[in-house]
């Protein structure tokens, strides 16, 4: 399936999180990555 199709059929539940990244790296451990965050949800 396209991801013009997929956006089609699903555009009621579709959310973009957008961020700039800085939590990506995190030098202390656990600490909210994006990674994680996006997992999660």
């Amino acid at each position: 399936m396209d991801l013009k199709t997929l956006i089609g059929k699903n555009h009621p539940d579709i959310a973009f999180i957008v961020g700039n990244g800085i939590n990506r790296y995190s030098p202390t451990a656990g600490s909210i990555a994006w990674e994680d965050l996006l997992i999660q949800l």
